[in-house]
């Protein structure tokens, strides 16, 4: 291994932020490609792929002497044979490979020291809010103290998930100078509003892979799940409602003033109202009132819970 360059053979990197570990990869392939130009890369799960194989290619010769990196992700579930494996590997190293293993947990696998490991652990750290405003500066962006604090109250500590809404922010607000802490919420709650909104439309067009992929965006944010079942449970009680009151002659004059609601928002009521029949009104509700009891008392993943409701809903 050239001594210029300060690499290792081996690498292991842990913690729950994935954007700090992701960013250090990319460093380190920086490097490889200026001291090796043309190495290749190869990536494994440990879920699908097992150490041996992973072994096996690090110590494959390469007839063209070209340069390996090799992410290895998942490392969190390493067992202890696999562990061995890897010690074993560590004391006599590829000359030509460089090897990541990349844990997303705090508790990284309990590898023995070694002159050819490089270990660091990536965690949230005290100054979350300091990183927020250092985030949001790479992209262009200046929060304010207060802003940095909103955000992470809102999405928790995870710098990729807040990395992917500060992208969202700057496009929203363009060329605006300073975020506020009222910007943000601002922006969060419009967004969580669009996004349920979207999520019924993509239920009742029984779109399971765009209403799963909105459910999904509604988890990076935070909505709270149990405001998701109810606003779900609100809005087939109003398609029930205007199915009713439909039957009775009402114009859209009549119903608007009925149901309390703009025209706007009759229109598209009418359209979801139209891929529901009264017998998947009576299944949505029925299976709502469980999916509420489910989230209320289980300690499963609560957004889980919500996605097979939606699968199972669509498919009806």
């Amino acid at each position: 291994m050239s001594q210029s360059t300060n690499l290792k053979p081996v690498y292991l990197l842990a913690g729950p932020q994935a954007l700090l570990i992701e960013r250090y990869i990319d460093e380190l392939r920086t490097t490889i490609e200026i001291n090796f130009p043309g190495y290749q890369q190869f990536t494994y799960h440990t879920e699908s792929d097992s150490i041996e194989e992973i072994i096996g290619n690090a110590n494959n010769y390469s007839i063209f002497q070209e340069t390996k990196l090799i992410v290895v992700k998942n490392c969190e579930k390493l067992k202890k044979d696999d562990i061995s494996a890897i010690e074993k590997y560590i004391d006599s190293a590829a000359k030509d490979c460089f090897i990541v293993l990349f844990s997303n947990e705090t508790n990284k696998p309990k590898i023995k020291k070694h002159n050819n490991l490089e270990s660091q652990i990536f965690k949230s750290g005290d100054k979350i809010e300091q990183k927020v405003i250092q985030e949001a500066r790479l992209i262009g962006l200046k929060l304010t103290p207060k802003a940095a604090h909103e955000l992470q109250k809102l999405l928790g500590d995870d710098l990729k998930v807040i990395n992917n809404e500060l992208l969202k922010i700057a496009q929203y607000f363009g060329g605006k100078e300073i975020i506020s802490d009222k910007d943000i919420l601002g922006f969060i709650t419009k967004r969580s509003h669009d996004d349920i909104f979207q999520l019924l439309n993509s239920i009742a067009g029984k779109d399971k892979k765009s209403a799963v992929k909105v459910l999904n965006e509604l988890r990076s944010i935070n909505y709270d799940p149990v405001s998701i079942v109810s606003t779900l449970s609100w809005r087939i009680r109003q398609i029930w409602h205007l199915k009713e009151i439909s039957k009775s002659g009402m114009n859209d004059s009549e119903i608007i003033k009925k149901l309390k609601i703009s025209s706007g928002a009759l229109y598209y009521l009418k359209k979801q109202a139209g891929n529901f029949s009264y017998q998947k009104i009576s299944s949505a509700m029925s299976g709502l009132a469980k999916l509420d009891r489910e989230i209320k008392s289980y300690s499963q993943d609560k957004y889980n819970l919500i996605s097979r409701f939606i699968i199972k809903i669509c498919e009806n």
